[in-house]
Formats: structure tokens, sequence, C-alpha cells
């Protein structure tokens, strides 16, 4: 077992729960359905063995959520899926289902109008041909790492706030770990 005994006997009754919640209405129970599915495959896949047609089926089936968070969350499952202790019988069973999952996967991989990469690469495309500014180029320098480390805590951001991740960006990195 992945877990220590007494935990272990727990595991049916929370994947029970789970099961019973996997349709609900509301948003956030569906999302933490799919969150607690992906946590399982992690820890204890062979849990999950006995119902994984019926696991995978859903998890393809929450992807076209009209929930976005929902989606995402269940796309955690493949690279989750890619990584877990299974053996081949069973990624055979996922063998099953790649041709409804690819095209999941790649149609949750195009942009959105209201994508902020795309505004942002449609905003550079307009400005293009303005002159740049000095403040746009000029270098700046830092004396240390730690003055560095202090601007961006009195700015309030960082490189990583820059980053969001988002249904696209979980599509093409589930269909990379399945590559």
């Amino acid at each position: 077992p992945c877990w220590p005994e007494n935990h272990y006997a727990l595991l049916d009754t929370y994947l029970q729960g789970l099961f019973a919640l996997a349709n609900d209405s509301d948003n956030d129970v569906r999302r933490l359905v799919c969150s607690g599915l992906v946590m399982l495959i992690h820890i204890c896949p062979e849990k999950l063995a006995p119902n994984l047609r019926e696991i995978i089926t859903y998890m393809l089936d929450r992807q076209g959520d009209e929930d976005k968070d929902v989606a995402m969350e269940s796309c955690e499952f493949w690279g989750a899926f890619c990584e877990a202790d299974l053996g081949d019988d069973y990624v055979q069973i996922l063998r099953e289902y790649t041709p409804r999952l690819i095209p999941v996967l790649l149609t949750n991989m195009a942009y959105q109008e209201d994508d902020e990469e795309v505004i942002q690469a449609e905003d550079d495309e307009v400005n293009a041909n303005r002159p740049d500014r000095d403040q746009d180029i000029k270098p700046t320098f830092r004396d240390t790492k730690d003055k560095g480390a202090q601007e961006q805590e009195e700015d309030g951001q960082d490189d990583e706030d820059d980053f969001v991740w988002n249904l696209r960006k979980s599509s093409a990195n589930g269909l990379d770990i399945l590559s």
C-alpha cells in the first residue's frame, strides 16, 4: 500500500464519496472531485485501477465542462496518469481512449479570443511601428540580489506573476506528457 494501513482503509470511503459527488451541479464540487482523482492517481493509483475506464470517461467529459476551472483540473489527470506507477494493462486502457482524448486536448490548446497572450500579441503588433521609448529599452542594473528581491516585494510582483496556468497550457502539457 502507498499509505499507512489506517489511512489506506479510508481511501475506499473517500473514493466512494468522490464518485457520489462526481455529477454534482456545483462547479466547485466537480472541480474538487477532479482534483481528488488526480491526487489519488498520484499517491495510490492501484485504488483507481478497478474503475479506470469510468474515471477516464469522466475526466474526458469534464474537459468539455462549461466551467474552465473544472476542465483545467480534469486535464491535469493525463499527466498524473502517465507519471503513475501503473502496469502495461492500464496503459493499454488509456490507449483505447486516445482517439477521443487527443482531439479534446488539441481543441483545448487553441487560443481563445480573450486569451491574455493573444491580446498582448495583438497589442505588440499594433505597436510594432511605434518607436521604442528610452524607458522601454534602457537596461536596469541591480547592485545585489537582495536589493532586486526587495524591489520585487515593494512592487508586489515577480516574474511568476506573469505566468498564468490555463486550460490551453494544461492541455499542451497533457499532450506533451502523453507523447
